[in-house]
């Protein structure tokens, strides 16, 4: 069920008034009621799948109680690596199976071995990337001591399948939702009221900025070869805008429709293009993802590896981006896209500069020229990785960029062409700038006149609903 469709416009009004009007009376009414909602959610995509989410959730409850009651740490580590082997197997199963097998034949190939190899009919079920991490980020804390296992089976399993975010994340921690799931949740009117303000520019991004790049960005990479050295650095800016718009919208979206129901859920974005080096990009960009691997990857493996001073750390930062890069999918793109990213880190570990904070921005309307030097080459960064992200493999990358700078650099008129896209491009900006100190860019308080909110609600529902492109599935769907 896509948040832009129209079955998920009827979904969402009904479930609200059904969640405060009939099931607000205690904890338990609430979460069957959102469990019910969530599986219907998600079952109306692929209703097969439903089983194996209900299964994530299953597993890992009773391995959070088998580990609170392991009376050893062996026996506590048993329980641990179950749950990373059923969970993460589950995911390398659906996700790589085909990327392992297809990468054995391209060697055996190298080696003029030819084998019949069966690429294998496998769909992948939607959000298994984001759920998976999920669970076993509850598993881990358990393990860790940072959580008591739950034994409340009802609220663990509307956590594992919660319908805002089941789809594409954030990837919640059991230490936030979780816990909120276990107390009932009182309606208040300006939380709700900031969940759909957060939803409205979540829908502006998504439907006016995402979906009107979509089908340029497609043509331009899919007729790369014939393509103007303008038209390809065009399209590689535009796909990374088309990529942040499409991702931190679906989150503002999702975040938005949590708070309508009493829920605070973690930020995923922090307006990331106005980073002004790759970590502080990191650090705004997928947070959530980024904090997990973080916590449970970099952290433990840099310990390990301290000993080896940079070295240790260079080896760490790469790997973890690597994963980055492979989470997202079963491409050799995606490797290279992380490793690139990781690769980035290297002078700034060199320089001993990694764990330097950015200072916030001072400047009252525009940053000033250092400031902007240092945005525009983070910007510039990250859409050379992009163009590996966005390729279908890493040759056709390859290609793009050498055309970048081999191909004729004429046809302006694809930048003329699509002035009033730029314009609402330009608009996103410019109201994140604005907002960059609040949590989301239409994050206001009721001192604000109500001609002037109201206006702003007003402009952005008419461009939601006439300066829309054509429908597009969000992108991380994929993963």
């Amino acid at each position: 069920m896509l948040f832009t469709s129209f079955i998920f416009v009827c979904f969402l009004p009904v479930c609200f008034f059904l969640y405060w009007l009939l099931f607000s009376k205690n904890v338990t009414t609430q979460n069957v009621f959102l469990l019910i909602a969530n599986y219907f959610f998600y079952a109306f995509w692929d209703w097969r799948f439903l089983f194996l989410l209900i299964g994530y959730g299953l597993v890992n409850y009773f391995i959070g109680l088998k580990i609170g009651e392991a009376s050893t740490e062996r026996q506590q580590k048993g329980w641990l690596w179950l749950a990373l082997i059923s969970g993460l197997g589950t995911l390398i199963f659906f996700k790589y199976t085909n990327f392992f097998i297809g990468s054995f034949a391209d060697l055996l190939a190298l080696l003029n071995i030819h084998a019949n190899l069966y690429i294998l009919n496998i769909i992948l079920p939607l959000g298994i990337s984001f759920y998976t991490f999920q669970t076993l980020g509850y598993v881990l804390d358990v393990y860790k001591g940072k959580v008591s296992p739950t034994k409340n089976l009802l609220s663990f399993l509307t956590y594992t399948g919660f319908f805002p975010i089941v789809m594409s994340g954030p990837i919640e921690r059991s230490t936030n939702l979780l816990v909120q799931l276990q107390r009932k949740r009182t309606f208040d009117p300006e939380i709700a009221k900031d969940g759909l303000r957060q939803m409205l520019w979540g829908f502006f991004k998504k439907i006016v900025i995402a979906d009107n790049c979509a089908l340029i960005v497609d043509n331009i990479f899919g007729n790369y070869r014939h393509a103007s050295s303008f038209s390809l650095l065009f399209g590689a800016i535009l796909f990374t805008i088309q990529l942040y718009a499409d991702f931190s919208g679906y989150s503002e979206i999702a975040i938005g429709v949590a708070k309508l129901f009493g829920f605070d859920l973690v930020r995923n974005f922090a307006y990331p293009f106005f980073a002004q080096n790759i970590a502080d990009f990191w650090r705004r960009w997928h947070m959530s993802l980024t904090s997990w691997l973080t916590e449970y990857l970099f952290t433990p493996l840099s310990i390990a590896l301290r000993d080896y001073g940079k070295v240790g750390l260079i080896f760490s930062i790469l790997l973890t981006y690597i994963i980055i890069g492979f989470w997202h999918g079963a491409n050799w793109t995606f490797i290279v896209f992380g490793a690139i990213n990781g690769i980035y880190y290297i002078p700034m570990i060199l320089r001993g500069r990694l764990n330097k904070k950015t200072a916030k921005s001072k400047a009252k309307w525009l940053p000033g020229l250092p400031e902007a030097g240092r945005m525009l080459g983070t910007f510039g960064l990250i859409v050379f990785a992009e163009i590996f992200f966005r390729s279908e493999t890493v040759s056709d990358a390859l290609r793009y960029i050498r055309r970048i700078f081999s191909a004729s650099i004429t046809q302006y008129r694809d930048l003329s062409g699509h002035l009033d896209l730029w314009m609402f491009i330009a608009l996103m900006f410019i109201v994140e700038w604005i907002q960059r100190d609040k949590q989301h860019a239409l994050q206001m308080n009721n001192k604000s006149a109500i001609a002037w909110r109201w206006g702003i609600y007003t402009l952005f529902v008419l461009l939601i609903f006439f300066a829309g492109g054509e429908q597009q599935r969000f992108i991380y769907f994929q993963f």
